[in-house]
């Protein structure tokens, strides 16, 4: 990790009008399967671009990890 300037202990980059939308969670080549369902819990409209999505069973991911769409 490194030290990113819009990330502090009370600081966070802009987000996404996205956050809270309910999303499909496939990963790689999975995509045949049924997808899991999940929420889209930080996205950042700035650096450092981070996307995290918190699937229905707990489990938190980052976009990188998988791909996702809107229901």
């Amino acid at each position: 990790m490194g030290i990113e300037p819009n990330v502090g202990f009370e600081k966070f980059p802009l987000q996404s009008v996205r956050v809270g939308e309910r999303v499909y969670v496939v990963f790689g080549k999975l995509y045949q399967r049924a997808p899991l369902c999940g929420r889209i819990v930080r996205y950042d409209l700035k650096s450092p671009f981070v996307v995290i999505l918190k699937l229905d069973d707990g489990r938190y991911v980052l976009n990188d990890e998988c791909q996702f769409r809107e229901m």
